[in-house]
């Protein structure tokens, strides 16, 4: 069937038309097969002051592992990354709410970028240590290249956790490393992060610490076992006890502010667990909080994200959904899981809990 669809266009006149317009054509619009990268549009200097040059004869962009928002935006930052650091143009493809992002509308689509051919970044070059596999590109731009070349960067974890434990089929994860607090990265993802509309952002009163609390219970969206299999992803009820414990430790006399993230479809029963512990071991006042209607996995996405920048700490499981702001902020308290211990087949429990502080 294909065979006859291809037959009808050979013999119409206008489809030799069309060959023949983006064979010869000269214009700098045109998509011709040899035409140069098109060039990023036109960029305020007070948005984006310190976007690199770029190289025509290469190009980055990225593909996804399948997963969420986080997991998307994830493999976005690695490709930028690169772009950055070597002065590469950037593709942008889109994902799951990307076009609520500034991103979608300053960055390069990756359909308007003609290359000769596309390599996994990971064939450059990669080393081996210590059993774990990482990406050096010394000699990641070849001299004089046939043609406009494409890398594509796969996802990978930017959990160390993930990369000891979990593995890409049956292979450790290949990767690099990224520089999260280098000031001129950090200034551009933050500009192409920024939401293009308005957004309800939660309310942090300025005269406590606020604490973003990313609960995830393994109800909803996620297999019923992945606390047993990934309690770095979804942590059970102990890990957040002890992380409360931490940080009502670090703050014995300050009056906090709590407030729940979660897609559960109960998140009250999450908010009474946590109230009624802190209860017991806190001797300043506090409060918790959290959405108490229209919660699930698939709502609010933009506006959850969003709002943990706003907060003074953060607790969170090994997700990339709230790594991601923690990569781009310094809180004054940051806990999470960080190391696992295995049990059996499948069978995992928490070790260690990082508390990284910044003040």
């Amino acid at each position: 069937m294909a065979k006859k669809k291809w037959l009808i266009y050979a013999v119409h006149p206008l489809f030799f038309l069309g060959i023949a317009s983006c064979l010869f054509s000269n214009d700098s619009g045109s998509k011709n097969f040899n035409s140069k990268v098109k060039k990023p549009p036109t960029i305020n200097d007070d948005m984006l002051e310190n976007l690199p040059s770029f190289e025509d004869s290469y190009a980055v962009t990225y593909d996804f592992s399948g997963g969420r928002f986080g997991d998307n935006l994830l493999s976005y930052l690695h490709a930028k990354w690169i772009s950055y650091k070597y002065n590469m143009l950037f593709l942008y493809r889109p994902f799951p709410y990307s076009d609520e992002l500034a991103l979608s509308k300053l960055e390069t689509k990756i359909n308007d970028y003609y290359y000769s051919h596309e390599i996994n970044i990971f064939k450059r070059k990669i080393v081996c240590d210590s059993n774990l596999r990482y990406f050096r590109p010394s000699d990641l731009l070849v001299k004089n290249p046939s043609g406009s070349i494409l890398y594509v960067v796969p996802y990978f974890p930017e959990s160390g956790c993930k990369r000891t434990w979990f593995f890409n089929g049956s292979k450790k994860w290949s990767y690099f490393d990224i520089d999260w607090k280098d000031q001129g990265f950090r200034s551009i993802v933050l500009k192409m992060l920024r939401p293009i509309k308005a957004i309800k952002l939660c309310h942090c009163p300025l005269d406590k610490i606020t604490v973003a609390v990313h609960a995830r219970t393994g109800r909803g969206y996620d297999a019923e076992d992945c606390i047993r299999s990934a309690p770095n992803n979804v942590p059970p009820l102990e890990f957040y006890h002890e992380a409360l414990k931490s940080l009502i430790n670090i703050y014995p006399d300050r009056e906090l502010y709590f407030h729940i993230f979660t897609d559960d479809p109960e998140p009250n029963v999450i908010a009474t667990g946590i109230e009624n512990y802190i209860k017991n071991i806190a001797t300043a006042p506090f409060s918790v909080h959290y959405r108490t209607s229209k919660n699930r996995q698939n709502l609010n996405v933009i506006e959850d994200f969003f709002s943990l920048f706003q907060f003074d700490c953060l607790i969170r499981p090994d997700s990339n959904f709230s790594r991601v702001p923690s990569l781009l902020k310094e809180y004054k308290v940051l806990i999470y899981p960080s190391d696992l211990e295995k049990l059996g087949d499948r069978n995992y429990i928490i070790s260690k809990i990082d508390v990284v502080r910044n003040e």
